[in-house]
């Protein structure tokens, strides 16, 4: 096939023995994804031609979103974290707004600032984590205050397990660098049940910062950190357990190597800062920083073969530029999210030109069409779509 690269899938067996969680993991992933980043080629230009459906979703603009930090779908809504305004905006699968979380401050339901928020799908509740206050503060899918209950360690992002616990992420947090654990799973009330994943106190400093260490693909809590090429699952009731391992070869980091965004040499010489893991029943989708540019990865676990784009931070490409961020997966499509007055202004610019440079398939048209009247202080823009079988 044109234009498609190969790899295989390599199974590995993968037996799990039971370890003192207080030890650093060497767990081995079951599923290698074997990629030669030194043979690689760019194996596409325009993804609209592997796009198999989709839609758009233009967030309403009344209230303006300032920045966006993180989105979660789930039940046809929409669920927006503002991080300069500290709120959660609640909208429906078309985009027109419901209602909003703004409560800062001290008092009953209200918190300091937003580290993170997560959903229990199952009672209809969104959480929110203030770990200023080192609350989680309960609201339901309306707005509503329910409730809030403390937690006893610091943490910087956070996610909710359906056996009513909480797997907490230690960001290489300096305030906790005699517990240098990245995983804390806590019951709801905030007491520790165990730890997983150590690491090494000398990562502490300069680290990459992910605005995804979890990635949620069909409810299922996938983790990635840095220093790891492994992509971790972690299961209902609070097990870490190792699921793919992204092989680079030469241009996987060595251990004990510590690359800093500001550390020229080691973030061209080896790959860094995995990001946006999501999965859909077919495709796997993943990004990378080599070599001062964004790599993303779309695997096709039916035959294995792969797309893989290499461009820069500021994409060129009409519709890699939807790649800016992978925020989500929602019944079987990815969700991209172009935002940022800036990003939304570069993104409608090249249209005109982009219609005049060639003929366009019927994919191209239908998204020109629904971005000709976008403005740049619009509200973020969603796009949702499946690939084709590749």
């Amino acid at each position: 096939m044109n234009k498609i690269s190969f790899f295989y899938f390599v199974i590995v067996l993968f037996c799990s023995a039971s370890c003192n969680q207080q030890t650093k993991s060497n767990k081995k992933a079951a599923v290698s994804l074997q990629i030669r980043e030194d043979k690689l080629k760019p194996s596409f230009k325009d993804l609209s031609h592997y796009i198999d459906s989709f839609y758009v979703v233009r967030l309403q603009n009344n209230p303006p979103i300032g920045s966006l930090k993180k989105i979660l779908v789930f039940d046809d809504k929409i669920f927006a974290l503002d991080k300069k305004t500290q709120s959660i905006l609640i909208f429906d699968i078309n985009g027109t707004f419901k209602n909003v979380i703004n409560k800062v401050g001290k008092g009953p339901g209200e918190y300091i600032k937003i580290a993170d928020f997560t959903l229990n799908q199952k009672k209809r509740e969104l959480i929110i984590m203030d770990h200023f206050a080192l609350r989680y503060i309960v609201y339901d899918f309306n707005g509503n205050y329910l409730h809030s209950k403390r937690f006893k360690k610091h943490a910087d992002q956070f996610v909710y397990l359906k056996s009513n616990k909480y797997a907490n992420l230690n960001d290489y947090n300096s305030k906790l660098k005699n517990d240098c654990f990245n995983i804390f799973i806590t019951d709801t009330e905030g007491e520790e049940i165990k730890k997983d994943l150590e690491f090494d106190d000398s990562y502490l400093e300069n680290n990459f910062k992910k605005d995804d260490y979890f990635c949620i693909s069909d409810s299922v809590v996938n983790f990635i950190r840095n220093y790891d090429n492994n992509v971790y699952r972690i299961t209902d009731d609070g097990a870490v357990i190792p699921k793919y391992y992204i092989d680079l070869g030469k241009f996987n980091s060595p251990e004990g190597v510590i690359q800093t965004p500001h550390d020229n040499t080691t973030i061209k010489q080896y790959a860094s800062n995995l990001s946006s893991f999501y999965e859909t029943a077919n495709t796997i989708t993943f990004k990378y920083v080599i070599n001062g540019k964004l790599k993303t990865i779309y695997f096709n676990k039916n035959t294995r073969n792969y797309l893989s784009s290499n461009y820069p931070f500021l994409p060129d490409n009409l519709f890699l530029g939807w790649g800016y961020r992978t925020v989500a997966e929602y019944k079987g499509f990815f969700v991209s999210a172009v935002d940022y007055p800036q990003n939304i202004v570069d993104f409608v610019k090249p249209l005109r030109a982009y219609i005049n440079k060639r003929s366009l398939n019927k994919v191209e048209k239908n998204i020109i069409q629904e971005y000709s009247s976008v403005k740049g202080d619009d509200n973020p823009i969603l796009f949702f779509y499946r690939l084709k079988n590749f």
